[in-house]
């Protein structure tokens, strides 16, 4: 086997990652699953084909690809040409023609190639996909990092640092896409923890004086206005929000101050509750949040 970048390995992983959760979508965003599913597969095939062939032809097709690593069964495993050509076409058909495929078609689709990808990587290269790590795809330092000490923390079974460590590496995405913008547009965009708000009971405010109506419309106002605030991180690095409120749930909020530095709070029952949390999950959202934003 000639040894070859595994960057490749990486980037398919990433965009499997990316056709699974569009698969899950509905209309033209499921549709897209079906060229992040294809261009993962055509990655990993070129990959086998860039690491073995003798007398290498340029760039190839596709199904250039399919028909090289199909003949080499001993060095790959089996390959489905049948499910590589339906995969090829439903690409070709929603791509050049925009025929759009039905959701059961799109979920199978992406599914398989899911399958075929783990099998094709595990026979040639003896590693499951899961063990070609996406961190290193991350640009900041600080942030990669952060995550390799979450890692370490978690090794040592020592959950409250690890999520600590998880929430400060989003800190400071946010921080270095707050950064990003204001040097391309001279605009300024808040950070989350720079508002404050509070309900007519803790301000204490006296219904026979404010009336409760009045009481009533400010908490309301006050629950918009801090939904609002919370969709300011997801929308400023283009994460799904449901995603954002689930890495919240599981994470503690660091707060950065002047020097740089961050300082977390951690609430006294939040160790007891790390128990039950998805850290794999915290830990991909970075990633994939990192590489999204190109940070």
């Amino acid at each position: 086997m000639t040894k070859t970048s595994n960057s490749q390995i990486v980037s398919a992983k990433l965009l499997l990652d990316v056709a699974k959760r569009q698969a899950k979508k509905s209309g033209i965003e499921k549709a897209f699953s079906i060229l992040h599913a294809h261009d993962a597969l055509d990655w990993i095939l070129q990959y086998l084909y860039d690491s073995t062939a003798t007398s290498k032809k340029g760039q190839l097709m596709f199904p250039n690809y399919v028909e090289y690593v199909a003949k080499h069964t001993d060095k790959f495993g089996s390959l489905d040409n049948t499910k590589c050509e339906q995969l090829n076409t439903m690409r070709n058909n929603f791509k050049h023609n925009f025929v759009i495929p039905n959701d059961k078609q799109a979920e199978e689709i992406v599914v398989w190639a899911e399958i075929q990808i783990e099998t094709l990587v595990k026979t040639f290269t003896g590693k499951s996909l899961s063990e070609f790590d996406t961190l290193d795809t991350i640009a900041n330092k600080e942030v990669r990092d952060r995550l390799k000490s979450a890692d370490r923390h978690l090794k040592d079974n020592k959950r409250v640092e690890a999520f600590t460590d998880v929430a400060i590496a989003f800190a400071m995405l946010e921080h270095a896409k707050r950064d990003q913008i204001r040097k391309d547009t001279n605009i300024s965009i808040p950070a989350p923890d720079s508002f404050s708000f509070s309900n007519s009971f803790f301000l204490k405010m006296d219904k026979s004086i404010f009336g409760d109506d009045f009481n009533k419309a400010w908490d309301k106002l006050i629950k918009n206005v801090e939904y609002q605030n919370s969709t300011i991180s997801a929308n400023l690095l283009g994460v799904e929000y449901s995603d954002y409120l689930q890495f919240q749930t599981y994470t503690p909020r660091p707060q950065r101050v002047l020097s740089g530095k961050y300082h977390v709070n951690i609430m006294p029952n939040y160790e007891e509750k790390s128990k039950d949390f998805d850290f794999n999950f915290c830990r991909e959202f970075v990633i994939n949040t990192a590489t999204k934003n190109s940070l």
